[in-house]
């Protein structure tokens, strides 16, 4: 699947720290193969993020996607206090 990066989160990915950013990229790759990868802890989100999902990148931090048919949409990624905000 496609993989496409909104600016909201191409900014959240500069001001992450440099080891989350490379478990993302490690992530990624999974994502790309099965949304639903046991390693990713994904989980479909619910109330205003209905349609979305999120996986785990780390204890502390979330990505939350969207899937189509063609592509995954990254739409943003943030500590888990505020991610769901």
């Amino acid at each position: 699947m496609n993989i496409v990066y909104t600016s909201r989160m191409k900014e959240d990915v500069a001001r992450l720290p440099q080891d989350i950013k490379e478990r993302l990229k490690h992530l990624i790759l999974f994502l790309a193969q099965d949304v639903r990868h046991p390693y990713l802890h994904t989980k479909p989100l619910k109330d205003q993020w209905k349609g979305c999902f999120a996986f785990r990148i780390t204890r502390s931090y979330r990505c939350i996607f969207q899937v189509t048919d063609a592509q995954i949409l990254l739409l943003m990624i943030d500590h888990r206090k505020d991610v769901y905000r």
